[in-house]
């Protein structure tokens, strides 16, 4: 009998400390658990704040940008540059004869002042013969002709007396 008190007695503290240990491994298992949730909020954490500081970047150039085109627009205010105070016109002359007066006139409408402004896509001026040059005094009337080509657009100012 003694020995099967003696087991008896063992028993109940064996049967206590495997209890404990199957608890102590529960509970270190979801302290492990715990850990990576917590390490997976961290790196949720790190590639929001990158967001965040991508966004303010992004932000603070738009604000930048924004008060650029403000200092923009007030110069455009003070110097007339407006678009509602500026026409334009589609300039298209293809290869038109002209006599070297009329190409002079030709030139000051494509000519650049305060009052107009081409944007021109093809420009063209040449002498109608190969060996006359567009500097020099033509010695014959009918080599005083040029070609002129002039595409693009024109803008002149809408305004009476700039």
């Amino acid at each position: 009998m003694w020995v099967f008190k003696r087991r008896n007695q063992l028993r109940w503290p064996l049967l206590l400390s495997a209890c404990s240990l199957i608890g102590a491994v529960f509970l270190l298992e979801h302290k492990v658990q715990q850990r990576a949730d917590i390490q997976w909020q961290l790196r949720q954490t790190d590639i929001n704040k990158a967001a965040v500081e991508q966004e303010l970047q992004t932000s603070r150039k738009r604000q930048l940008l924004q008060q650029k085109l403000m200092q923009l627009q007030m110069f455009a205010n003070e110097n007339s540059y407006l678009p509602y105070l500026w026409g334009e016109r589609q300039l298209s002359y293809s290869r038109v004869r002209l006599s070297r007066t009329e190409a002079n006139q030709m030139l000051q409408l494509v000519r650049s002042n305060e009052r107009q402004w081409a944007r021109l896509d093809n420009f063209e001026l040449a002498v109608i013969r190969q060996n006359l040059g567009l500097f020099e005094k033509p010695v014959r009337p009918e080599d005083g002709q040029v070609v002129f080509t002039a595409q693009g657009l024109q803008h002149f100012s809408l305004q009476g007396g700039m």
